[in-house]
Order: structure tokens, then C-alpha cells, then sequence
């Protein structure tokens, strides 16, 4: 079942492998349709059969996970305990509830960062600065303020943790936390999930800020086999993450807020 749907809940949705499925149909009749109709489509529909089975293969989208999420490996400072240590979490989550009454809550990404902010502030103690919008939906609490929250559940004391008063996003985030330190002396990490990382570090080094990367969540398939090669409904989803990183970090440089 896992072979082209990632949980038997999928199997009546329209999705990817009901695409694919159609298409190659399509194709293979069109071929054998001669003189109809539908054989003088037979190219254009072999091409959008390729082109659907292509980019619904989880192989696809884990090239360009792998390759992003491997360009920035873990620093290799080893954390120590330094009071002067800070670690700045980018926030994640989504906003949730009606137009009349927003809320805003975790996402995966959001999550994992905290997690790892988190443990990675018990081996070196210091202060969290948490990072994160969504600008302008008052009363709707900011997606850094959800993550403090975790943070204090987790045994993280309020005074050690400042928040961004309003920004939403990569650029805005760094530049805040980057103005807010100036000239910090200590150890300053960074945590964001591992596909986000590249950006987040053309950032601080546009902004001329030296920081450790401590990158979390990863998404690469660490050993896919030939199974990664068939479509499956999640393919197009790992795709689309990695895509969303490469143009971003492309818009961001047409910006000039990374280097």
C-alpha cells in the first residue's frame, strides 16, 4: 500500500497516483488508437505521462531535499555550557479559526524547532530568542509567543526567553535578532528546520552575522530504494518543500537580503 499512498485513508481522494494512473492509460491508448483522434495527441500525452510519473516519485523531490538539507551540516562548534550563549529559533505555524477570530498554533516545522531549541539550550544554557510573526491579525498570538510557551513548558525560565515584537519573515527575523545582539561576544546558534537553513544562513551572512548552525527536521529519505521511483501521493508534497526553499532563496538574493 505504501508503494503509492502513504496511509489507506488516501485510497478514495483524487490525487497524484489517480493522475499518473490516467495519463499513462491515456498514452498507451493513444498509441494503439491508430488514425483517431486520440493517436494525434499520442506525443503530448507520453510527455504529460512522464512528466506526472516524474514529479510524483518521492526520488525526485528527495534529490533536492538531500541537496539542500546537506549543504549546511551541523556546526561543528560542539555545545558547551556558556551563560553568554543565544540561540535565535525561527518560528513556524499556521492561523487557524475564523477571519473574526483568529488564532494561530504550531506547525510540524514549528514544533521540531522548539524541541531542538530546547534541548540544545539544557547543554548550553543562556537565552532563547524566538523569531516569528504573523504580522497584523490582532489579538492572534504570534507564532513565537506558541513556541515560548512550549519552551516554558519544558523547563525554559520566562526570563530567558525574548521575543520578536513583529516580524514575518526569514529576512525580518534575522535582521531583528541581528539589531537586538549587535556585538555579542558569546555564542550565537541558530535553529531552523534543515531544508531552511540555506536561506536562514544567506541571511545572516548578508547581515554580516556569524552564527552556528543547528539545523532540525529533517526530510531527506536517508536510503531510498527502488520503490522511490514509483508515484506516490506524497511526492509532489516533497517536492513542492524544496522548491518553495530554491525560489525563495532566489527571490531573496533578487532582494538583496541574501548573500
Amino acid at each position: 500500500m505504501r508503494l503509492f499512498f502513504t496511509s489507506a485513508s488516501e485510497i478514495p481522494l483524487p490525487g497524484a497516483v489517480y493522475l499518473v494512473l490516467i495519463l499513462v492509460i491515456l498514452a498507451i491508448g493513444s498509441r494503439l488508437a491508430d488514425g483517431s483522434r486520440l493517436y494525434r495527441w499520442r506525443h503530448l500525452l507520453l510527455a504529460l505521462a512522464a512528466w506526472s510519473w516524474i514529479l510524483s516519485t518521492p526520488a525526485l523531490g528527495n534529490l533536492v531535499v538531500r541537496q539542500l538539507e546537506n549543504a549546511v551540516p551541523r556546526s561543528a562548534h560542539r555545545p558547551q555550557a556558556d551563560p553568554r550563549s543565544v540561540i535565535v529559533v525561527l518560528a513556524s505555524g499556521e492561523i487557524a479559526g475564523t477571519a473574526a477570530a483568529p488564532h494561530t498554533r504550531l506547525d510540524a516545522d514549528g514544533w521540531e524547532r522548539v524541541h531542538a531549541a530546547v534541548s540544545l539550550w539544557r547543554r548550553t544554557g543562556g537565552r532563547l530568542l524566538m523569531a516569528g510573526g504573523p504580522k497584523g491579525i490582532p489579538p492572534a498570538e504570534s507564532f513565537a509567543a506558541r513556541m515560548a510557551a512550549v519552551a516554558v513548558s519544558m523547563g525554559v525560565p520566562e526570563q530567558a526567553i525574548v521575543l520578536s515584537p513583529d516580524t514575518s519573515r526569514t529576512h525580518e527575523d534575522l535582521l531583528w535578532a541581528r539589531k537586538r545582539l549587535g556585538d555579542h561576544e558569546g555564542p550565537i546558534w541558530l535553529v531552523t528546520s534543515a531544508l531552511h537553513m540555506p536561506r536562514s544562513l544567506a541571511v545572516a551572512r548578508s547581515l554580516d552575522w556569524d552564527v552556528r548552525p543547528w539545523p532540525c527536521g529533517f526530510r531527506q529519505i536517508e536510503r531510498p530504494t527502488w520503490r522511490a521511483w514509483l508515484p506516490n501521493n506524497g511526492g509532489p508534497q516533497l517536492l513542492a518543500q524544496a522548491l518553495h526553499e530554491v525560489l525563495g532563496l532566489a527571490y531573496y538574493r533578487w532582494q538583496g537580503w541574501a548573500d
